[in-house]
């Protein structure tokens, strides 16, 4: 089962030793290689999309296949849920390149699927939309994602160590 989730930064997360109940969701650009050490985690799953919006895919006439896809949100709804069947405690880190993104809307996903613990939830709020719409659309569910409070600035980038 699912305990715990957090979300960094990709330089974080390549720094990381990984604990033997780690489990990990790797978000990079399309063609971008993976961390190195994504493979010492008990499990993994790498994901590729771009941090954007459908509105800007079309404004810059991008290819619609960089971003999060309802393929890519039915991956990522079959490995949470089944990791989260089985009787042995994981906690799960996410990464994208700032880890204020694409991540955020990941570990909210997570959330939301498992009610497993989020300390950092509440600076979730740039949290990719595209990626929360389209994965509560997939699930089923829906996934709040935190309002930006006036006065509760941590800053943009969140601290370096993990919090589960």
């Amino acid at each position: 089962m699912i305990t715990a989730v957090d979300f960094i930064a990709l330089n974080t997360f390549t720094e990381l030793v990984p604990a033997p109940d780690m489990v990990a969701i790797s978000i990079g650009d399309p063609a971008q290689m993976p961390p190195e050490n994504l493979s010492a985690f008990a499990r993994a799953v790498r994901m590729e999309f771009l941090d954007l919006e459908p509105a800007e895919v079309e404004h810059y006439g991008m290819p619609e296949e960089v971003l999060f896809s309802h393929e890519q949100a039915l991956q990522l709804s079959d490995f949470v849920q089944a990791l989260h069947a089985e009787r042995r405690p994981y906690r799960m880190v996410v990464h994208c390149r700032m880890g204020s993104s694409r991540s955020a809307a990941v570990a909210l996903v997570v959330h939301q699927l498992t009610g497993c613990e989020f300390p950092r939830r509440p600076d979730a709020h740039f949290a990719n939309l595209h990626v929360v719409e389209l994965a509560a659309r997939v699930t089923s569910t829906v996934i709040d994602v935190p309002r930006k409070l006036e006065g509760d600035e941590p800053h943009l980038y969140l601290p370096l160590q993990l919090q589960i």
